[in-house]
């Protein structure tokens, strides 16, 4: 049987090969389509065949049909795509499915990370308030477990590319475990494409009344990275990051003395990130 989903950060569709919607228990011997992304739903328990398409391709097909967009609608359009081109539809490997599963895990990582973060503010709001354990401890527990459990089984699959950034300080398992399944360098043909996914070319940047068209999950991790790499650069000046942070804000300093704290150091640290993000593309891009 063939399936088209269409999936969604909160609800999505699936649809059977006559556009009815469904709600399936997938077998191995099940065929599913989707765009690319990652879908929430738990379709490689099973093993099954999943065809990937290009989503830009999707939104293309549905401009040209002017239909308006729905979780319903796309599920159909995907089905209907299928049946037209269907050599626009890549087989995943299981390599592939893998790093799919990896994915999914990640984006279940950061929800239970953000979860955490306001319950151990409100758990501590409520203890001095009332001098007592908030009913927040026992999730916060399970939060933490769930997150220690996922990050041993993102040390396990990513412990051998770990060993190619560990002169890089700042970068630890789970910045390279999130940049690696979101943005991948060997997914992108030049360093020039990467680097605008990621937020570090120009013609990305956010414009007046304009959406930013860079992945803003990778750009936060790379940020976070050059903040680890601030924190060194005084007990390792000489490392290759923390010296370029350093003679970058004085290049900054002397030719824009005009130019606030915030403003310099704000510059400073972008360009830094730059230059790890293509460091990073260079260790990684031809990587099979």
């Amino acid at each position: 049987m063939i399936y088209a989903m269409d999936w969604g950060h909160n609800t999505g569709c699936i649809v059977n090969e006559q556009s009815k919607v469904v709600k399936p228990k997938f077998k191995s011997t099940d065929t599913i389509l989707i765009e690319t992304g990652c879908p929430k739903y738990n379709i490689l328990k099973n093993n099954c065949k999943i065809l990937v398409v290009d989503a830009a391709k999707i939104k293309e097909f549905r401009d040209k049909n002017k239909v308006e967009k729905s979780h319903e609608n796309d599920a159909k359009l995907i089905l209907e795509f299928y049946k037209k081109y269907p050599k626009q539809f890549k087989l995943l490997t299981q390599k592939e499915k893998k790093e799919l599963e990896l994915l999914i895990k990640f984006k279940h990582y950061e929800t239970i990370m953000k979860q955490t973060a306001r319950m151990k503010n409100i758990n501590w709001a409520a203890k001095n308030e009332y001098g007592t354990k908030s009913i927040f401890v026992k999730a916060l527990e399970e939060g933490e477990e769930g997150k220690k459990q996922l990050m041993k089984e993102f040390t396990k699959h990513f412990k051998k590319q770990l060993t190619k950034v560990n002169d890089i300080k700042g970068i630890g398992i789970r910045y390279l475990a999130g940049i690696l399944l979101y943005a991948h360098p060997r997914r992108f043909p030049c360093i020039s494409a990467y680097l605008a996914y990621c937020g570090y070319k120009g013609s990305r940047v956010k414009k007046k009344g304009q959406q930013a068209k860079y992945h803003h999950n990778v750009k936060s991790m790379y940020n976070q990275i050059v903040d680890g790499v601030i924190k060194n650069h005084k007990r390792q000046p000489n490392a290759k990051f923390c010296k370029m942070y350093v003679d970058f804000k004085k290049q900054f300093q002397k030719k824009q003395p005009d130019w606030t704290k915030g403003h310099v150091e704000g510059v400073t640290k972008n360009r830094v990130a730059t230059f790890i993000c293509k460091e990073i593309y260079q260790r990684f891009h031809n990587e099979g």
